[in-house]
This record gives structure tokens, sequence and C-alpha cells, in this order.
């Protein structure tokens, strides 16, 4: 019973589940009213309801027949196996120990996660810790980079200071004419049924300033139709953007698709596409180009996103670096892209801060 008297299905299921000292809740206002980062917040709120994609879950999704961990390679790569047991996580923890409750590895993984969210002085910097262990076992198996012990601790010692700064400077900043910031949820969206989604994106090394660009076409069941990828030589990063666009125009045509759907999260690319003056700006002869394709017998309509909304084609103009010069199509997804058109298919959203007058 509850403390009205009557009787619910959720007292009696917190009963049953051993959550009865629990307020109906109160772990989900605790996770929401943690200190840190919007984007690691999330990332806490994915981990508790286990939606990471891990490789145990990829094989029971069927899209994968691994279920190992990359790294030690001795058991199924769990939720709980990257952020606690596994060797490398171990040799984390020991180093971050004050910033873990005593005595609380062995509990249950949720009770884990809460007990040291709740935490006031350390609980932000226990989700910083758990978010980098995810993100680098991300990069490692997306981006194929090796990350040291030492390096990663680094890597966590200066998001400590990085999010202690940003909170001083909130408890400095007024409020009083400034636009006021609002955060959302953001997530890929599929084309509309009979059309056809380009997604594309550039990419420029700063030290080299080698570029490239990487797209994709997808239908409205989220299936990617093809993809390309385009190794630029030395451009700007706008180029980049618009060449790597143009060139998922070209192949859409020649592949007989008449109803595009042109997605780019660069705004810049986007408003020179559609109103530059094509004679005066720096990239009107790209410009014209756009022109050319528009005057054809289809539809395109081209439009902004957010770059979290468009991860899949982000993946591959990154890989595109190391193609030769030139654009290369290929038909078949390798196993970081699949990862990423499923993180889409199954609607896996991203905070997104963004300013409001």
């Amino acid at each position: 019973m509850e403390k009205d008297g009557r009787f619910r299905l959720r007292s009696a299921y917190n009963l049953v589940a051993g959550d009865e000292d629990d307020e109906p809740g109160s772990r989900w206002k605790d996770l929401w009213q943690w200190k840190g980062p919007n984007r690691i917040k999330h990332f806490l709120w994915l981990v508790m309801h286990g939606r990471l994609l891990t490789n145990k879950e990829r094989t029971r999704r069927k899209i994968s027949t691994n279920s190992q961990c990359n790294f030690c390679k001795d058991q199924d790569e769990t939720i709980e196996h990257i952020l606690r047991s596994c060797s490398r996580a171990k040799s984390i923890w020991d180093k971050f120990n004050d910033k873990c409750v005593a005595n609380s590895m062995n509990l249950p993984l949720h009770d884990w996660l809460m007990d040291n969210i709740r935490q006031q002085g350390t609980g932000t910097d226990f989700g910083i810790i758990i978010w980098h262990l995810w993100k680098q076992r991300n990069e490692e198996v997306m981006e194929g980079r090796i990350f040291s012990r030492d390096s990663l601790i680094a890597r966590i010692q200066a998001w400590f200071c990085i999010v202690e700064q940003a909170k001083r400077h909130a408890q400095k900043t007024t409020c009083s004419n400034s636009a006021t910031v609002q955060s959302r949820l953001v997530c890929w969206e599929p084309p509309r049924e009979d059309w056809i989604q380009i997604q594309s994106d550039g990419s420029v090394i700063t030290q080299t300033g080698k570029a490239a660009a990487g797209g994709l076409f997808r239908d409205y069941l989220g299936r990617c139709k093809g993809a390309y990828v385009c190794n630029l030589g030395s451009c700007s990063i706008t180029a980049a953007e618009l060449k790597g666009a143009l060139e998922g125009l070209k192949i859409a045509w020649k592949e007989g698709y008449r109803k595009i759907e042109l997605k780019l999260d660069s705004t810049t690319a986007v408003d020179i596409i559609k109103q530059c003056d094509r004679d005066d700006h720096r990239h009107g002869s790209i410009a014209k180009q756009f022109d050319l394709f528009f005057n054809l017998d289809w539809e395109v309509c081209v439009s902004h996103v957010f770059r979290e909304a468009n991860f899949a084609a982000d993946y591959l103009a990154s890989k595109a670096h190391d193609f030769d010069f030139g654009t290369h199509r290929f038909n078949v997804c390798d196993r970081d892209l699949v990862q990423w058109l499923s993180h889409d298919v199954l609607g896996t959203s991203h905070d997104r801060n963004f300013n409001v007058n």
C-alpha cells in the first residue's frame, strides 16, 4: 500500500523487487538532477535503461556474431563488463578509487550507479569516468584508435578540470539580457516513404589540411542503399562539405533516384547551396554546379541537420582519408557503419544545447 492507504501495482512491484524504501521514480529524479554535462547525463540515462549497443547486445539483435570484449577477449562485452569488471575498467578504478563509494563494486549495476551518482562532490566525477570508459571503447572499435591506461587517465583528469571550471563560470554568469540556453534530444529522422535521403559530411585534418567527404543513401526504413567516400586533396572544410554533397547528387541521379532529401550538418554549406551570390561568393563556382542539378527533372530538398543526427556520414567522411584520391563507392557496409545505422534505426537520441532569444 501507498501512503494514502490505497493499493497500487507499482507499490506491489517495488515490494517484490526490494525497492520498497525508495519513493517511486526517485532514482530517475536523482539521475536528472545529476550535476554534469548534458551529454553525459543522457549517457547515464542510456546506461540505466540498458540501451548501450555492446557486443553482447549486438549479438542478441543478430547484428554481430562476436559477443566478446574487444579489449580482454575473455568475457562477453556487457554494460557491466565495460564499466566495471573488465581488467581495463578495474585498472582505472584502482586509480580513481576515491571517486567510487567504498565497498560498492559488488552491488548490482543499477544500485552501484545510483549510489555513486547521488554522492555530493564525487558524483559528477563518477559519471565522467564511466562515460570515458564507454567513449574510449567506441573510439577503439570505430576509429581504430588505441589508448594507454595513462592517456585515458589524463583525459579523465582533464575533464574533471573542464567541468569544474564550467561550474564556476556558470555560478558567476548572470542571465540579464543573454539568450536562454535550452536542450533537446536529437536523433536521426527517416525520409518520406517514397524519397531517398542523402546524408553527407566533410572532414579536414587540421595538421595537414587534407580534406575528404563521405555520404550514404537511405530509404524510409533506414536501410542503406549505398555509400561513397571522396578523398579531395587539400581544400577548406566548407568546400569539402559542398563537394561531398555534390558527389551525392551526382550518384543519386545516375542511380535513378528522383525524390531526394539532402541533409548536411553545416549551416554554412546549406546557406551557400540555397542562397549565396553565385558570382561574388568564394564558393560560387561550386554553387553553380548545384544549380545544374536542381534544373534536372527531379525533386531535391536541401536542409540542415544537427551533427548528432548525422553520425553515419561523419564516420564515412573520416574514413575517406584512408582512401586514394578521388571518389569510391561501395554497397556493402562495414561493421562500424552498420553500428551507426543501427543506432539511428533504434532511435538513439543525443542531447543538444541551443540558444533561444
